[in-house]
């Protein structure tokens, strides 16, 4: 992922509490009219200590958690963010979206405006305050990604592009969703199970091979479930996993880099920083330093 490319200046209801984004905002100074106008939108990689909570919202928002866990209060409704949660909301709606800090969430957005973009949310079932959840994470990260990389490109019939696909994503991702809590297929309960044994054992846990041994499944089969998902496999999920405690381990004053290291199962501490660095994108060295300089110093 990306960060956002410096030509397209962000909106002041951006968050800043993200630990990487790829983002774009659309110039809408052209003629008006469309029925659905995409005005901006991306991916974020929120940080633990993510909140936003607003009173009110200037455009029609629509947001999945693609992976990781939060908590949401909307409309009046207060639930738990998981992978697939989809959520809405607009104008004149108050909404409170937190992360979970010891797994903080993946989430897309795309904010539109337009003649028909009401009646749209309305007609596909997403009317704002709406809660859902979808089956096929993958699929919807694509089609967000797609509509990002059109954003970010070249200028020719970009808005136009834009809203189209706009459109498109929220059609299908209406078509996929269920009411939230509502019964599960066999395989997502499956996944479920699988995810939250990750979760509580991830301390433990060192490799797929082991995963898949205490899940009780084929290997290749769990590596489908989770790549439908949530679009990474279950090895990719756990070292993510280990990863984030890493860093509020390191975050602990006095605490050693070959201590924790040895705390989740690697035995090289060379190892274990490489493999930091390609989840956080710096040493753990580095993170440390990074975490003083914007105040996030280490606590007893």
């Amino acid at each position: 992922m990306n960060s956002t490319e410096p030509k397209q200046k962000l909106p002041g209801f951006i968050s800043k509490q993200v630990v990487e984004a790829r983002l774009f905002n659309l110039d809408l100074t052209g003629p008006g009219g469309a029925p659905l106008r995409v005005v901006c939108g991306g991916v974020e990689q929120c940080r633990p200590d993510y909140r936003v909570c607003r009173e009110d919202f200037p455009y029609l928002s629509l947001e999945l958690v693609a992976r990781g866990r939060g908590k949401l209060a909307l409309g009046g409704e207060q639930v738990d963010l998981l992978p697939g949660t989809v959520f809405t909301y607009g104008p004149g709606l108050p909404h409170d979206i937190q992360a979970a800090p010891h797994d903080p969430p993946l989430k897309y957005f795309v904010d539109v405006t337009g003649e028909c973009a009401v009646s749209l949310f309305a007609e596909a079932g997403l009317a704002p305050g709406t809660i859902r959840q979808i089956t096929d994470v993958a699929r919807a990260r694509q089609l967000f990604d797609e509509l990002s990389q059109v954003a970010l490109g070249p200028p020719r019939l970009r808005q136009r592009r834009c809203d189209a696909l706009g459109e498109f994503l929220i059609l299908t991702l209406a078509a996929d969703a269920v009411p939230y809590g509502s019964r599960r297929s066999r395989a997502h309960l499956t996944f479920e199970r699988c995810r939250d044994l990750i979760h509580d054992r991830f301390l433990r846990l060192s490799s797929l091979g082991e995963i898949a041994t205490a899940c009780r499944l084929d290997a290749a089969y769990l590596c489908r479930q989770f790549r439908r998902f949530v679009g990474e496999t279950p090895y990719t999920y756990l070292v993510r996993l280990k990863m984030e405690h890493a860093a509020g381990r390191l975050r602990v004053a006095g605490c050693l880099v070959k201590e924790v290291s040895a705390e989740l199962g690697y035995a090289n501490p060379c190892h274990f920083s490489r493999v930091f660095k390609r989840v956080h994108g710096c040493s753990p060295d580095a993170f440390l330093r990074l975490a003083r300089r914007s105040g996030q110093r280490p606590s007893a």
